[in-house]
C-alpha cells in the first residue's frame, strides 16, 4: 500500500501540468501586482497570494472528486491522459484563463479521439479502451470537474480581487475589480494494469491501478458593473449548466456508447458553455459602471489588507461622504479632512444599501497610506490615489 501511495505521488509531482499550473500561478501574481501599482502606485496583495488562495480549496476540491472516481472506478489509457495534458497546455498560450476549463478542454480531447476512432491510426492515437468504458467515464470526470469549477468560483473566486483602474467608452476613470485563479487539483483516476508499477485493482473483467492526475481549472473576470462576489456568481451559472448536460451524456452513454452521440455531445456542450459565458458577459457590459466618481462622496473600490480603513470595518463598493466633520467628494478633499485630525478620523459612510453610519478609528500618523483606501482619481490629477 505505501507502494502504490508513493507510486501515485510520483504521477502527480512529474505531471507536465503540475509545473505548467505553478508557472502560471507565479505570472498571475507578478502580473497583478504590476497592474495594481499602475492604477494605485503601491500593490495590494503580495505575490504569493494566488498561491495562498488556491492549494485548500484545490485540495479539497480535488479529494471530493477523488472518493467519486474512486468508488466509480473511473478509468483513462495513457493516450487520454496525454490528450488531456497537451490540449490545457495548449490553451495556456492563449493566456486566457477562462479556457481552462473541461467544458472545452475534455471537449476537444473527446471530439479528437471519437473522430480518430474512425480512421486505420497507430494504437498511441486511440484509447486503447472499449467505447462502453471510456466515453462514459470521461463526460463523467468532465461534469465532475465542472460542478468542482463551479463551486471554486462561486466561493473562492472572488476573494481577494484585485482593484484596478481603467478607461470607460467615454473615456473617463473608472474602477473595476479582476478575478485571476488557477486551481490545480489531484485527482485519483484509474488505468489498465502494468502501465506502472504499484497496486492493481478489479472493476468486473478489468484490472487497473490508481494513479494521481493533476486537473488545472481556471477563471478569469473583470467586473466593473458588479460587485466581485456578484461577479462571481453570476460567471458560475455556464458551469453548472455545463456540468449538468455532462452528466445527462454520462447516463446516456452508460445505456448506449454510441460516438456519435459522444461526438455530438462533446461539441454541444462546448458550444452551450460558450454561448451562456457570452450571454452573462453582454448583460453585465448593458450595466453601468459601479466604481466610478461621485459629486458629493468618494466610492470604495479597495482596501489594503491590515489598514485603518480595514480595521474600521469599510468595505468595497461603499461611499464616504463625510470626514472629521468635512464633506468630501474627491481624494484631494479626503485627504484635506484627514489632517484635521492625523491620528484619528470620524467618517459617515454610505453603504451598498444606501443606508448611513458613523465609523471612527485611529491612523497610522506620518505612515504614506494615512487610511488605506482605494478611490477612483480624477484623470487630470496624477498623485497617489491610495488614502
Amino acid at each position: 500500500m505505501i507502494h502504490t501511495i508513493l507510486s501515485m505521488l510520483s504521477t502527480f509531482f512529474v505531471h507536465p501540468l503540475f509545473y505548467v499550473g505553478i508557472f502560471c500561478l507565479a505570472m498571475i501574481g507578478a502580473t497583478r501586482v504590476a497592474k495594481e501599482r499602475a492604477s494605485f502606485h503601491t500593490r495590494v496583495y503580495g505575490k504569493r497570494a494566488e498561491f495562498i488562495l488556491t492549494v485548500l480549496p484545490s485540495l479539497l476540491a480535488g479529494f471530493a472528486i477523488s472518493i467519486l472516481t474512486i468508488s466509480l472506478g473511473i478509468t483513462m489509457s495513457l493516450p487520454l491522459l496525454l490528450g488531456l495534458t497537451i490540449v490545457p497546455i495548449l490553451f495556456f498560450c492563449g493566456r486566457a484563463l477562462q479556457l481552462q476549463t473541461p467544458a472545452y478542454t475534455m471537449s476537444l480531447v473527446l471530439c479528437c479521439f471519437v473522430v480518430l476512432s474512425f480512421f486505420s491510426v497507430p494504437n498511441m492515437f486511440t484509447t486503447q479502451l472499449k467505447e462502453a468504458a471510456w466515453l462514459p467515464s470521461l463526460f463523467l470526470l468532465q461534469a465532475l470537474l465542472l460542478f468542482a469549477q463551479r463551486m471554486l468560483i462561486r466561493h473562492n473566486g472572488a476573494t481577494l480581487s484585485s482593484p484596478q483602474l481603467s478607461y470607460s467608452k467615454r473615456g473617463r476613470l473608472i474602477g473595476s475589480h479582476q478575478m485571476k485563479r488557477l486551481w490545480l487539483l489531484p485527482v485519483v483516476v484509474f488505468i489498465p494494469e502494468g502501465l506502472l508499477p504499484g497496486f492493481a485493482m478489479t472493476f468486473g473483467d478489468v484490472s487497473v491501478q490508481p494513479i494521481l492526475v493533476p486537473f488545472l481549472l481556471g477563471f478569469q473576470k473583470n467586473t466593473h458593473a458588479f460587485l466581485p462576489t456578484v461577479a462571481a456568481r453570476r460567471e458560475a451559472v455556464p458551469y453548472f449548466i455545463s456540468a449538468c448536460l455532462s452528466l445527462l451524456m454520462a447516463m446516456g452513454l452508460y445505456m448506449y456508447a454510441s460516438p456519435w452521440l459522444a461526438l455530438i455531445g462533446a461539441l454541444s456542450i462546448g458550444i452551450i458553455h460558450a454561448s451562456s459565458s457570452y450571454y452573462v458577459y453582454r448583460k453585465e457590459q448593458q450595466q453601468p459602471p459601479l466604481f466610478t466618481e461621485e459629486e458629493k462622496s468618494v466610492r470604495i473600490v479597495g482596501i489594503l489588507p491590515g489598514s485603518p480603513a480595514a480595521k474600521m470595518g469599510l468595505a468595497i463598493g461603499e461611499e464616504i461622504v463625510n470626514v472629521n466633520g468635512c464633506v468630501v467628494f474627491d481624494e484631494r478633499t479626503l485627504y484635506g479632512a484627514l489632517q484635521k485630525n492625523p491620528v484619528f478620523c470620524k467618517l459617515k459612510i454610505r453603504d451598498r444599501a444606501g443606508e448611513l453610519r458613523l465609523v471612527q478609528g485611529a491612523l497610522y500618523d506620518g505612515e504614506h497610506h494615512q487610511m488605506g483606501v482605494l478611490l477612483v482619481r480624477r484623470d487630470e490629477k496624477r498623485i497617489d490615489s491610495v488614502i
